[in-house]
């Protein structure tokens, strides 16, 4: 029998010790912490950000005057429509669309999402009954600082959103604990091409309890990779996905058995700052 390590542990070595505890006590939404984004880019550079794309449609759409609440502090219903036709989809969000009848904000679940978004990171804000660009989210919208909106978006998505809000699924805050870990992981790891499975075993390798015994606790946990992190990254232009062309097209997508890898901005837009092992 061979003595050699294992592949994965001997290609990919975990942390140690130290950078462990630097990566799950990190604070996402601190520009000084571990976790480093490239704030210069270009909107040119981020083209594949839904999330950048829908955020700036939404405060150009509503202007400096701001736009009118409802009674209950949601969006109005004439400027959910406007910009349910304006945004930008996922292939597996866009899917459900012709289903909805659009009626109110959370009909539109992406566009609800961005919204709790755009508030907890204090771009918007609700004013005497009118939702308002702060003097934060009117600096951002320039084009110039596009990238330091979709820093601004991803630290405050993973870093002050609830994740569990995105599916109402069981809530799990060692989860989103792991983010800044999972991150760092997938930065060393994703290049290739590989099952959704295999990308959660790399991104949550040596993090004992993340591990699950029994099979209903894995697939509770994959779930919540795939949905709060992984179509997340992908709506952010950092990963992208492909489904096995034997299987495409015969189901609804979100079906498919498919794959995922880092795209080019991940390794431009993300970085850390870690001490030595």
């Amino acid at each position: 029998m061979s003595t050699d390590t294992p592949p994965t542990r001997r290609l990919l070595p975990v942390p140690d010790h130290h950078q462990i505890q630097q990566l799950l006590w990190a604070d996402i939404r601190d520009p000084g912490g571990c976790l480093r984004l490239r704030e210069g880019l270009s909107p040119d550079d981020l083209t594949a950000s839904v999330y950048l794309a829908n955020a700036r449609e939404f405060l150009s759409l509503m202007g400096e005057s701001g736009i009118p609440a409802t009674a209950k502090g949601n969006l109005s219903r004439a400027f959910v429509l406007a910009m349910n036709e304006r945004m930008r989809f996922s292939e597996h969000d866009g899917e459900w669309r012709p289903y909805i009848k659009v009626h109110k904000e959370d009909d539109v679940w992406p566009l609800h999402v961005l919204r709790v978004v755009l508030t907890l990171g204090g771009v918007i804000r609700k004013y005497r009954g009118r939702f308002l660009a702060t003097k934060k989210g009117a600096k951002l919208v320039a084009n110039e600082r596009a990238g330091a909106l979709q820093a601004h978006l991803l630290r405050t998505f993973f870093g002050a959103f609830n994740l569990s809000y995105l599916d109402r699924f069981r809530d799990d805050s060692t989860f989103q604990t792991a983010v800044a870990y999972s991150l760092w992981m997938i930065r060393r790891v994703g290049d290739e091409w590989m099952t959704p499975e295999r990308l959660r075993e790399l991104a949550q390798l040596g993090l004992r309890f993340m591990e699950e015994t029994d099979e209903q606790g894995r697939s509770d946990r994959q779930w919540i990779f795939e949905h709060r992190l992984l179509r997340p990254l992908e709506n952010f232009g950092l990963l992208e996905t492909r489904v096995d062309p034997t299987t495409a097209g015969k189901g609804p997508r979100r079906y498919d058995p498919y794959e995922v890898r880092k795209t080019a901005l991940y390794d431009r837009f993300i970085a850390f700052e870690l001490p030595p092992a």
